[in-house]
């Protein structure tokens, strides 16, 4: 057992040489007035850790518990019962961080001669849902060897993704990782001369992840003030797009948009409030999609 001497050289110890903010009051012993993170910090970590939907619920309530490490007993049970998000939905799969750091790997640069310093191509299987079994998830393709160069990590509406050049099709493509299996590192350098693609990968992150998919057109959009914060969230300020007042209520956006389904379905998540100006080609899609869902009631 350690006597008060022994107590009060660690203590002495540990606020001299390591800095740590420790006060001694009479009759009570010691107390840590300050930690490295403060709660609200600690929070602000845990709820990112609840919410993003690439960490299964097991390694969830791993990581909550290294955060609850970090402050007192009586906060890390406050920090668990103020952060708990209810129906989170998570992924089923537990090797999605150490397949995230698998990529990384490979994305550095090699020691190699400079015209060569590039990082490594991996290969992996991805996986699907099966409709006899939606529990279940199953190799897509038949098993299929995917084989790409990895650029970048992206994170987006709780997901991860890789962003890198395929193979096969010498394309961009995105992959989300908690679906990719048995991710492996290979010999082979990047591929970056197959395709001026990579030069675009802002473009190509932005078009993806925050615009559609689909024929890219140049369209213009009338919708009604109340909606500008809206439309700024999703096309952004910069990339193109060109945004003026129209009249007291309105203002118009003309932008490059991927014209598809799924630019039509979100303009019709503001009812009458949005309307397509021009060009006439793109109208008349949209009116067709209309037609055809409300034939369906």
């Amino acid at each position: 057992m350690p006597d008060r001497k022994t107590i009060k050289r660690d203590i002495t110890m540990l606020r001299d040489e390591m800095g740590m903010d420790i006060e001694e009051q009479p009759y009570y012993g010691y107390r840590l007035n300050s930690r490295e993170f403060e709660l609200d910090d600690l929070k602000i970590l845990a709820e990112c850790v609840y919410a993003a939907k690439f960490i299964s619920e097991d390694r969830t309530n791993d990581l909550i518990d290294v955060l609850c490490d970090l402050c007192s007993e009586h906060q890390a049970k406050k920090l668990k019962r103020e952060v708990y998000m209810c129906d989170r939905i998570k992924t089923t799969q537990n090797k999605t961080l150490h397949t995230i750091n698998t990529i990384r790997e490979a994305m550095e640069h090699q020691v190699w001669p400079a015209e060569y310093r590039r990082g490594r191509k991996i290969s992996f299987h991805y996986l699907t849902h099966s409709l006899s079994d939606v529990h279940k998830v199953i190799d897509r393709h038949d098993g299929k060897l995917y084989k790409v160069s990895p650029y970048a990590l992206i994170i987006n509406n709780g997901d991860y993704y890789v962003i890198a050049l395929d193979d096969e099709t010498e394309e961009i493509r995105h992959y989300r990782i908690d679906r990719m299996r048995d991710v492996q590192i290979l010999e082979e350098r990047h591929n970056t001369s197959k395709s001026g693609a990579v030069m675009h990968m802002k473009s190509y992150i932005h078009r993806t992840f925050f615009m559609f998919s689909g024929e890219r057109t140049k369209v213009e959009m009338r919708f009604e003030n109340s909606l500008l914060d809206a439309v700024i969230d999703k096309f952004g300020i910069g990339f193109g797009a060109e945004y003026r007042q129209d009249g007291e209520n309105h203002f118009i956006v003309i932008m490059e948009v991927e014209v598809s389904d799924q630019f039509f379905a979100w303009l019709c998540g503001f009812c009458g409030k949005a309307e397509i100006m021009s060009p006439q080609n793109t109208i008349s899609r949209f009116k067709v999609f209309l037609h055809t869902i409300s034939e369906k009631y």
